[in-house]
């Protein structure tokens, strides 16, 4: 896949995710894994790994954890 920004090569990798909802809640989920361009450094997360990410949110919320940093490895 090439990126649809510069046109460079995406490679494996992980990033991070910052989901600012207001109201003095963040949460920062890291080691996402996505695609990140060799050349400009833009990622892609996929729909499956999307869709983990806001199952995870809503599991957070119900939680109560407004503040934090979350590994995706350990919380999918």
């Amino acid at each position: 896949m090439n990126c649809p920004l510069c046109k460079g090569k995406m490679q494996n990798g992980t990033t991070h995710v910052l989901i600012d909802r207001g109201e003095d809640s963040v949460i920062v989920i890291n080691k996402v894994p996505a695609l990140i361009c060799e050349q400009c450094g833009d990622d892609f997360i996929d729909i499956q790994t999307t869709r983990r990410i806001e199952a995870l949110l809503k599991k957070l919320e119900t939680e109560g954890l407004r503040m934090g940093f979350v590994d995706y490895t350990r919380a999918a």
